[in-house]
């Protein structure tokens, strides 16, 4: 079983997520890490034998394709679900908040590091911190930080250096 922290520092490739559609994942509390020769990694909750088994079938029926399988608990899987799914595909759209620079990658392009909320860019040669709130927003503009965000009314994921006014 993985840990809390094994999972949050697990690497996430974007073609195996890309393979479960987020409704799957979400509703199965199911998240695709690897994909390799058309081999699906996955990681699933802890369920007792005869749950994890239907699960498994249902699985294979829906997604088609070999898989393998780590548990972990199932609070903390949906929570990295919630971040990947909410993080990784958004597009860019109209946003309203003035940037001093704007990123040119979306947030599943950026490098990976051992905490799952906050990337590299190889553009800026910076660090991004994933924000789930305007506040977190705003308080990282503020520091200078450059930040990615889901504005959940406009469905814009949106990556950058924000220009902070007071």
């Amino acid at each position: 079983m993985l840990s809390t922290q094994q999972l949050y520092s697990l690497p996430i490739n974007a073609e195996a997520l890309e393979l479960v559609p987020e409704s799957v994942a979400r509703e199965n509390s199911v998240l695709a890490t690897l994909i390799r020769d058309d081999h699906l990694h996955l990681i699933i909750p802890a369920l007792a034998d005869i749950q994890f088994d239907r699960l498994q079938e249902k699985l294979q029926f829906i997604l088609g394709r070999a898989f393998s399988c780590d548990i972990t608990d199932s609070p903390t899987l949906a929570r990295v679900i919630d971040l990947h799914y909410t993080a990784a595909y958004s597009t860019v759209q109209n946003c309203a908040r003035a940037f001093r620079i704007r990123c040119p990658k979306q947030w599943a392009e950026l490098a990976q590091t051992d905490n799952p909320a906050i990337r590299w860019c190889s553009v800026c040669e910076r660090t991004v911190t994933f924000c789930l709130t305007d506040s977190d927003v705003a308080r990282r503009s503020r520091s200078g930080e450059c930040v990615a965000f889901y504005d959940r009314s406009g469905h814009a994921d949106t990556l950058g250096l924000l220009e902070y006014s007071e």
